[in-house]
């Protein structure tokens, strides 16, 4: 990278000293500005842990937080023996409660917000944070992303809060394939746990 970047080097103790007290005010996490030094506004921060944390439990490699050298919404660093420096650039977009429409509907207007943003990346993954209650079709979300003319990013992540569980988050990840996640934050707000769904079946 071009740029000195800040790395979150024990991702246990930031979760539970840093992002829970953001998550536990809701003020901070839809108005809040950049946190110090990781240069990132809170719901940032909360979903680039949680796709660090599904990304080491994928792919075997150890991913961590980090600043964007680019001042954007920051990186998911790969810290692995022999694979430092490896990132993955995130693009961030929010769904509120109150955006009129229905999950689904919501959530494609957000990411076709998005696109033609940056051009083509290979490092380049966008991010939904969607707060709107109700089922998302997550497979109809991924067929418009294969329709869509230049779509620029590698990967597209939406993420939803359970809302039976206060600390628990559904992650569909969309590349060629769709694959649902949920990743489980303990009650200490210091340990986590990712559980595999499955894969979408083409239809």
């Amino acid at each position: 990278m071009r740029k000195e970047t800040q790395a979150v080097h024990n991702l246990h103790e930031f979760l539970k000293y840093k992002i829970q007290p953001l998550v536990e005010n809701t003020e901070e996490m839809l108005h809040g500005q950049n946190v110090v030094q990781i240069l990132q506004r809170p719901r940032e921060l909360l979903g680039n842990f949680l796709i660090s944390v599904l990304e080491s439990a994928g792919t075997g490699f150890k991913y961590t937080i980090a600043s964007d050298p680019d001042e954007q919404d920051g990186i998911i660093l790969n810290i692995s023996d022999g694979h430092d420096g490896e990132y993955l650039w995130m693009e961030h977009v929010f769904v509120p409660e109150f955006i009129p429409g229905l999950p689904t509907e919501a959530i494609l207007n957000a990411i076709h917000s998005k696109v033609g943003k940056y051009g083509n990346s290979k490092n380049l993954s966008l991010v939904v944070f969607s707060d709107k209650e109700g089922v998302v079709d997550n497979a109809m979300i991924r067929n418009q992303i294969r329709e869509t003319p230049n779509y620029e990013y590698n990967c597209t992540y939406v993420i939803g809060h359970n809302s039976l569980y206060y600390n628990e988050y559904g992650i569909a990840r969309i590349t060629d394939k769709l694959r649902l996640y949920t990743v489980k934050i303990n009650e200490s707000w210091d340990d986590w746990a990712v559980d595999f769904v499955g894969v979408v079946d083409e239809k």
